[in-house]
């Protein structure tokens, strides 16, 4: 059997495998706990293992930290590109812009109806990643993600230096 969580499976298969072990333990806490108190700590526990994450990334990447950003963003968009739809991808050298309009990742969750697990594992990823990679050299905004609800996932990064602004 290959690894579940191994680099030569396709992202939504690790996703998968993450999800089988990660809700049933969620769910099991909210039966002890109550779901409020099981959903804050599972929300925590993601945050602490995002920003763990990010810094090892931000520690194998070399450069100035746009530079290990944009390595590190362009890996990831890679990796995601058989599990999302992108559409208007406009890059200038002041920010980048695309809107994701289709997310198997965020079927997935929403299908277990754990869209706030999918939410604080994936897509809270893209601001932990800037946070730890390159804090104040780039900023990204997003206003919606298809995990939560919206029809789309509209990503607006703005790159300090790219237009004298910022």
């Amino acid at each position: 059997m290959n690894d579940p969580f191994g680099n030569d499976l396709p992202l939504l298969e690790q996703i998968q495998a993450v999800a089988a072990a990660v809700v049933p333990v969620v769910r099991a806490f909210r039966a002890e706990i109550g779901a409020e108190r099981a959903d804050a700590v599972a929300a925590e526990g993601l945050a602490q293992w995002r920003r763990a994450l990010a810094r090892a990334t931000a520690d194998r990447v070399v450069g100035e930290p746009r530079e290990k950003w944009e390595k590190v963003a362009g890996d990831a968009l890679e990796k995601v590109a058989g599990s999302v739809d992108i559409a208007d991808l406009q890059q200038t050298p002041a920010e980048l812009r695309f809107t994701v309009t289709g997310c198997r990742l965020a079927d997935l969750f929403r299908q277990l109806g754990e869209a706030e697990i999918g939410y604080a594992l994936l897509c809270a990823y893209d601001h932990t990643l800037v946070e730890e990679l390159a804090p104040g050299d780039v900023e990204l905004k997003r206003t919606g993600t298809i995990m939560r609800g919206a029809p789309a996932c509209d990503f607006h990064y703005r790159f300090k230096g790219g237009d004298g602004q910022r």
